[in-house]
């Protein structure tokens, strides 16, 4: 009875090993086309969850993926971070063992990406725009050419999805001086507006809703059916 629980415990040893092994090699696989995919000049982190390993490894459909990254290009702008979950992604257990990955079907994919303030200050050009979170609305600071003086306005705005791109509209002004606020309103109208496109984002993702965060704004996305494989060679 002894030797067969030594031996019960020796292949318990063994087959962890085993799992956690296959596992970072399928993780470090998987890492490599999701680089490809999105472009990325680094390999993200990945973990591919589940435990123990093996059981999905066999079938070759992982039932969910993290993966996040950061600097992330995504048109004109460059994404500070990317997290995403890839729900129901299929690698084949061979090609994942010989790193021979080409493309990797996702059934799901939902993320959050962070777009640093410092990114929409420089798609605001020559306008030289500031942004800072104010309760859930934007602080766009700038300057303005009122009766021959330059003056600083804030315009405080709200943030939308309109056709893939990223919406900032300002809802009203400040100067200061109650009077001088409510006349801006009407005469500063579209002044300090701005449209980021947020496009090219990776794993086929789709924007759906945004936040002001206090570091950057907050975009939502996700993608149904999509595949992850690297772009063709030009």
């Amino acid at each position: 009875m002894r030797k067969l629980l030594v031996a019960l415990v020796v292949l318990a040893g063994l087959l962890l090993l085993a799992d956690r092994g296959l596992a970072a090699v399928a993780q470090r696989t998987v890492a490599s086309e999701v680089q490809l995919a999105a472009g990325l000049t680094a390999e993200p982190d990945v973990d591919l969850g589940g435990f123990p390993f093996l059981t999905e490894a066999v079938r070759g459909r992982y039932d969910r993926v993290e993966v996040s990254s950061t600097r992330v290009p995504a048109g004109a702008i460059v994404l500070d971070r990317l997290d995403a979950v890839l729900l129901g992604a299929q690698v084949p257990l061979g090609e994942a063992i010989s790193g021979s990955v080409t493309r990797v079907p996702v059934e799901q994919v939902t993320a959050r990406a962070l777009v640093g303030y410092d990114q929409l200050e420089q798609q605001s050009g020559d306008r030289r725009l500031t942004f800072t979170p104010d309760a859930g609305r934007l602080r766009v600071t700038g300057t303005v050419e009122v009766f021959g003086q330059e003056l600083s306005a804030v315009a405080v705005s709200r943030l939308d999805v309109v056709d893939g791109d990223l919406l900032v509209t300002a809802e009203s002004f400040e100067v200061g001086n109650d009077l001088a606020d409510s006349l801006l309103t009407g005469a500063l109208e579209g002044r300090f507006d701005l449209r980021v496109p947020v496009q090219d984002l990776p794993y086929g993702l789709t924007m759906t809703a945004v936040e002001v965060a206090p570091d950057g704004v907050v975009v939502l996305a996700q993608a149904t059916d999509t595949v992850l494989e690297a772009p063709p060679a030009p």
